[in-house]
């Protein structure tokens, strides 16, 4: 069944699974747009931001987790939490850090942009380049100053543009 979120203002006041969009106006009234059909991400209640042009990325606000050893309360590797006015993208299993103290990166919060750069605490969030199962090499991207910048460096902890490469000359 796909998922709606009621919004007003670029914000959101609820998220609700429902029939239809049609019944979610008729039922209960504002205004509602489809935000998932199957099998969602996470999503954050209200007050969360909403974009019409990007509406996947609605995320569940951060909370702190009870403990690593607690089943299901720590965040897993590539969960995407909101806080802070931010996305975030958790870099390591059995997270309990909170976003922006370690283990985790900024996520894009616009479509088509890459996050903004946030300095590494360690390997375990350092920025990477991946290689494809055919071989070809993904160096990851950020935002930084105003600029795009792709790592040079495996394992990067550097500030561009110490080891990153302008992209958007």
């Amino acid at each position: 069944m796909p998922w709606f979120a009621e919004v007003d203002g670029g914000q959101v006041n609820r998220v609700i699974v429902a029939p239809t969009l049609q019944w979610c106006a008729d039922t209960l009234g504002g205004v509602w747009v489809e935000v998932f059909k199957y099998d969602p991400q996470p999503y954050a209640g209200r007050g969360q931001w909403y974009d019409p042009a990007w509406p996947q990325w609605f995320a569940a606000e951060w909370v702190q987790p009870l403990g690593a050893d607690v089943d299901g309360a720590a965040y897993p590797a590539g969960a995407v939490v909101w806080h802070a006015g931010q996305f975030w993208t958790s870099t390591v299993d059995d997270n309990v850090w909170e976003p922006g103290v370690s283990g985790w990166r900024p996520h894009p919060n616009e479509p088509g942009q890459p996050p903004p750069w946030h300095q590494p605490t360690g390997a375990h969030d350092a920025y990477r380049i991946y290689t494809d199962d055919d071989g070809v090499e993904h160096p990851e991207m950020v935002t930084h100053d105003g600029r795009v910048w792709r790592t040079i460096v495996d394992a990067n902890v550097w500030e561009p543009p110490i080891e990153w490469e302008q992209v958007d000359e």
